[in-house]
């Protein structure tokens, strides 16, 4: 679980955008396990990345968990 009420500031900007690039591709060739460990190990720099919480409720959407790919999706904007 993401504690999103707590703020820190950003941190690891260059190792988020490689996590969000990692995790993306994953997603792209439907490796959702991968996508979703990459994604959780970029959001344990930064747990309001906008990138990664979207990417994260695609993830929840394509593995048919609804209720939590909405959290991601608002928790994103």
């Amino acid at each position: 679980i993401i504690d999103l009420n707590r703020t820190q500031p950003l941190q690891g900007a260059k190792e988020i955008n490689e996590a969000l690039q990692q995790a993306s591709a994953a997603f792209s060739r439907g490796d959702l396990q991968s996508a979703e460990r990459i994604s959780r190990a970029g959001l344990a720099k930064n747990q309001r990345d906008p990138d990664l919480l979207h990417l994260m409720g695609l993830v929840s959407k394509e593995r048919g968990l609804m209720l939590r790919s909405l959290e991601f999706f608002d928790w994103s904007l």
